[in-house]
């Protein structure tokens, strides 16, 4: 059997969360990032990936794109969660 990885790269959230940039509080917006290995894509398990690579990615994600203050990495299985965020 083939596993694939899915990676939904981004789903913004609904609202405004706080964040800090030098001495003062922004409020801006939250990126998920959820990746899951699957066979089938009907059942998925959240993938395991190194905590270096996550850690790359949000301080891009932060530092590049304006207006996001927080990156969540999302490990919510399928069920109950859907592969992407609806």
């Amino acid at each position: 059997r083939v596993r694939h990885i899915g990676l939904n790269v981004a789903c913004r959230d609904a609202k405004f969360i706080c964040g800090v940039v030098g001495d003062g509080r922004r409020y801006e917006w939250v990126i998920a990032l959820r990746a899951v290995q699957t066979i089938d894509f009907m059942t998925a398990k959240w993938a395991h990936l190194p905590y270096e690579l996550l850690e790359t990615v949000s301080n891009r994600i932060i530092n590049e794109i304006s207006g996001i203050s927080r990156v969540a990495y999302d490990i919510s299985g399928k069920p109950p969660a859907t592969i992407e965020w609806e």
